[in-house]
């Protein structure tokens, strides 16, 4: 599967899913940031974005 597409299936289409997409699911002004940063090579999870603080 396409990196973009295993992206869209693991964040906005749940977000619509859950009827959850006007406030999750996409990362743009106004929802509530939350992201997994992923080594761009490996995919491994480097760090987690929680309502916009990195956590540790």
């Amino acid at each position: 599967m396409p990196l973009a597409s295993a992206v869209k299936a693991a964040s906005a289409n749940p977000a619509r899913a859950l009827g959850l997409d006007a406030e999750r699911g996409a990362i743009e002004p106004g929802k509530v940031a939350d992201a997994v940063l992923l080594d761009k090579e490996t995919l491994d999870l480097r760090a987690v974005v929680l309502r916009g603080e990195l956590l540790a």
